[in-house]
């Protein structure tokens, strides 16, 4: 059996796929514990593994702490982005990078053919992607410029 090669062009070559969510009826208090103990600035609340929404750093500060919300008491339903956006793993990282910068969105959960969640891809991953491809054309180039001294030096012992 041969193995298919990831395209690198690809959101599954970059994404995470160690998701943490939470159900809507989580509290703040659960969500921002489970935040610090896996250093994470983002939760997917999902309900049967489909994305439902997030939950970010920046809206338990501009939703919690400034509006002086009991984080016990607090359900996440009430301050989660909704409705979530979110990409198949087989979209290419230029369209991932122009969706972000078009809706000023940092994270896409990414999900499969039954808009199951099976990942996340952040910026950082995007830049890290676009990278990749930057190093990956480099190397063709180089490729074939070898290729092309090659065949110029074959041509002229003729």
């Amino acid at each position: 059996m041969v193995k298919k090669k990831k395209d690198i062009r690809s959101i599954a070559s970059v994404m995470s796929h160690g998701v943490h969510t939470l159900k809507p009826t989580a509290t703040l208090h659960e969500a921002a514990k489970l935040m610090e103990k896996k250093h994470i600035s983002c939760v997917i609340i999902t309900n049967n593994n489909k994305p439902l929404g997030m939950l970010t750093e920046r809206d338990y500060i501009q939703k919690v702490v400034l509006h002086k919300k009991d984080p016990q008491k607090t359900k996440v339903k009430s301050i989660m982005s909704y409705p979530v956006r979110y990409i198949t793993e087989d979209t290419d990282l230029i369209s991932v990078y122009n969706l972000m910068c078009k809706h000023k969105i940092r994270r896409f959960p990414v999900v499969d053919k039954k808009a199951k969640l099976i990942g996340i891809v952040t910026q950082r991953d995007i830049i890290d992607g676009l990278i990749e491809i930057v190093k990956d054309l480099d190397w063709k180039q180089v490729k074939t410029k070898i290729m092309v001294e090659d065949l110029y030096e074959h041509f002229e012992k003729l």
